[in-house]
């Protein structure tokens, strides 16, 4: 959410949707956008690949297709989301223990009075680049280019 008002966009209980952490939500979800219970989303980021799954597969039910209709996005980079074309951000568990040892261990050896806040960013992996490119102009930047 910080990202989001650093750049201007404007993000409020009105405007996000809070679906747990269980398939069912998901499966409820795709029935609220696909029966007008809920404004059809530009994109919805799921809490897990797995969930982005499950989401996309109920969507397709309602004939409501991803990323032509909505853009989903996972967060956790699990190899199958690479397989299945999911776009999502790979959190790279690995680097992030490793960095985590690294910095606590220097923390011990040198002991300062302030931490660093982040340790570790997510790489966005964009399997539908075109779906990603036209819901970033959406919002208001055209101009991204994708690595």
């Amino acid at each position: 959410m910080n990202s989001l008002k650093k750049h201007g966009l404007e993000c409020t209980e009105d405007n996000m949707i809070y679906g747990g952490f269980w398939m069912e939500c998901a499966d409820k979800l795709a029935k609220d956008i696909a029966y007008e219970v809920l404004d059809r989303p530009d994109a919805v980021l799921c809490y897990d690949d797995e969930i982005a799954f499950f989401f996309i597969k109920a969507l397709s039910r309602h004939g409501i297709r991803v990323p032509e209709d909505i853009s989903c996005v996972g967060y956790d980079g699990i190899h199958l989301a690479k397989v299945m074309r999911l776009t999502t951000y790979s959190q790279n568990a690995a680097a992030l223990g490793r960095t985590a040892a690294e910095r606590l261990i220097s923390l011990i050896e040198h002991p300062k009075t302030t931490l660093v806040d982040r340790i570790n960013t997510p790489e966005l992996h964009a399997a539908h680049e075109a779906a990603l490119k036209k819901w970033l102009a959406s919002i208001g930047y055209p101009d991204v280019t994708m690595e």
